[in-house]
């Protein structure tokens, strides 16, 4: 293979990847390919986005581009972190990367069997339900958890969260603050124990 130091940071005009010191940016608003080394064989692969493009309103008069052949690799075990400026399509990047919209262009692969899911920039318009346990526990139910298992997994996701399940779990999720409400929406994204857990601006 190539040596490491074939390969560096690069810095778009909004974005930051991983790649050959010496290639031209082709896409600087998105993250790069990341560069093959040897964590490829420890971290097998997750998901792939490859040439990934997204038009808003296509064949019409207010047709938009916001993503243009994007492609990236997560690997189980690392943190992917995708910079922009507002409006380059980092969220609607990550809701393809989720499985939430679909590509216009491009493929997304999953390895087989891999859960993904994701806490949402605005949680007001995720989280939902009569009480917090319940919203929390609606992503493993879907799964094929047991009501048992469902119960369990929410109260270990709502710790993690930094929320006491004897607390919030009867909470009614339009009585929660805006800070509880994004804890909320990581518990609800931590419960079905994902393979691929999808962040956006979780803490803005």
């Amino acid at each position: 293979g190539e040596a490491d130091s074939d390969w560096g940071l690069r810095i778009g005009d909004c974005g930051l990847g991983i790649g050959k010191k010496n290639d031209k940016i082709r896409n600087p608003k998105h993250l790069l390919v990341p560069a093959k080394r040897q964590s490829e064989i420890r971290n097998p692969e997750v998901l792939l986005l490859d040439r990934i493009g997204r038009t808003y309103d296509p064949g019409t008069s207010a047709a938009r581009k916001a993503l243009d052949e994007v492609t990236f690799v997560v690997r189980r075990g690392e943190a992917t972190a995708v910079l922009g400026s507002a409006g380059s399509g980092k969220t609607t990047l990550l809701e393809i990367a989720a499985g939430i919209e679909p590509p216009s262009a491009g493929t997304v692969t999953v390895s087989d069997g891999a859960v993904r899911s994701m806490a949402f920039q605005f949680p007001e318009d995720q989280v939902f339900g009569d009480t917090v346990g319940g919203y929390v526990e609606f992503g493993p139910g879907n799964l094929g958890f047991s009501k048992a298992d469902a119960a369990r997994a929410a109260d270990r996701a709502l710790e993690s969260a930094g929320l006491d399940p004897g607390v919030y779990r009867g909470r009614d999720p339009l009585t929660l603050s805006g800070g509880e409400k994004r804890r909320v929406a990581v518990a609800g994204a931590l419960a079905m124990r994902p393979d691929v857990l999808v962040l956006d601006e979780p803490t803005a």
